[in-house]
């Protein structure tokens, strides 16, 4: 009698896309910067909502639009800056820490400050001032990564929602308010 064949094992390499946004929890930041990201946002969203009233605008710019600008205070556009910065890293390094043992490989494509955005909030909105800041606030962050994967398995269909529940088990502790906004398996 002869020994049965083997059967041959292919290992199938993935690459997932994956959006998100997500906050960066203040105590997170707080650890590692003395500035108080909800005060400047909130400074942020005053000093925006003056200029907007002197100049008679309809609408609230983006930051980059106050740069440069005697009428605005600019330090607090560089602790803009160095904030947006901070919380960037703090989620490349969770990010990394996190999914390095689960996917075989983590690239963080971009990561944006919302902040910088032009703000979806109206000055004819209630309560405006309090949407301004949020959407000013240093901690909100939009990403865009590209996951490895290795799978034993041909079925590879629905290896983007995989990632997706994945990802959420993950970072879901450190970041709460965690949303995924795409996800794509690329050939």
């Amino acid at each position: 009698m002869m020994p049965q064949a083997r059967r041959a094992m292919s290992l199938h390499h993935l690459r997932i896309g994956i959006s998100l946004a997500l906050s960066v929890p203040e105590a997170l930041l707080a650890k590692r910067s003395p500035i108080d990201a909800d005060a400047l946002a909130l400074r942020l969203a005053e000093a925006a909502q003056g200029c907007r009233r002197q100049e008679g605008l309809s609408y609230f710019p983006a930051i980059d639009y106050f740069r440069g600008r005697e009428d605005f205070d600019q330090d607090l556009i560089r602790m803009l800056d160095d904030l947006t910065w901070l919380a960037g890293q703090i989620v490349r390094e969770e990010i990394r820490r996190r999914l390095r043992g689960i996917f075989s490989n983590v690239r963080i494509e971009s990561v944006q400050s919302v902040a910088f955005a032009l703000p979806s909030v109206r000055p004819s909105q209630a309560d405006c001032l309090s949407h301004l800041a949020k959407h000013y606030h240093p901690a909100r962050l939009r990403l865009d990564l590209q996951l490895g994967l290795v799978q034993k398995r041909a079925d590879v269909e629905g290896m983007a929602r995989y990632a997706r529940q994945v990802l959420t088990r993950w970072l879901k502790d450190d970041f709460p308010d965690l949303k995924i906004t795409h996800a794509e398996r690329y050939a």
